[in-house]
């Protein structure tokens, strides 16, 4: 029976620890962190903003278009469904509908970089429902602040990608 090789002086079999903080989880929980202190910041900032007679125009567009793609993608994601509708405000259907293409198009490539499957997702703007319009000065009536409201086809799962839930998240989160 042959014995083992000798071990050399200072060299040990057994694995060597990962700090945590050089594990690629450890780097990616802390990406979401920042990218959440940044939405909760740019949220903030839309409703303290928003009622103000100029906030009509909420932001730039191409900063609303970008927030927006990233609440599809998200929204798309949860659901992992081909075919998803999409409700958002009457006002904000052109910008939505410039979002669904490169939102289709990151989702493509998250869904075949993780699940190796080439899966693509359609969306489509449901122009009967509406959310409501943004908020107007001294009204009660409803008011949405803007985002979007993602559902299968069938609607029976909905996911609420708008600012006011997550505004609404946010302060719990405080208390």
């Amino acid at each position: 029976m042959a014995s083992p090789p000798p071990v050399e002086q200072g060299v040990s079999s057994e694995p060597i620890p990962v700090h945590p903080s050089n594990s690629l989880e450890a780097k990616a929980k802390q990406r979401r962190f920042s990218f959440s202190e940044a939405r909760n910041k740019k949220l903030q900032g839309r409703r303290e903003g928003a009622n103000k007679p100029s906030h009509v125009a909420m932001v730039k567009d191409a900063d609303n278009q970008a927030f927006l793609t990233k609440q599809i993608l998200e929204g798309a994601l949860l659901l992992l469904e081909g075919n998803i509708t999409v409700q958002c405000r009457e006002c904000d259907v052109s910008s939505v509908e410039a979002c669904l293409e490169p939102a289709a198009e990151q989702y493509a490539r998250l869904v075949k970089t993780f699940q190796g499957d080439s899966q693509r997702c359609k969306f489509t703007i449901d122009r009967a429902n509406f959310l409501p319009p943004p908020p107007t000065p001294g009204s009660d009536a409803a008011s949405c602040l803007g985002g979007v409201v993602l559902m299968r086809q069938v609607g029976n799962v909905m996911i609420d990608k708008t600012i006011d839930l997550m505004l609404k998240v946010i302060e719990q989160k405080k208390r």
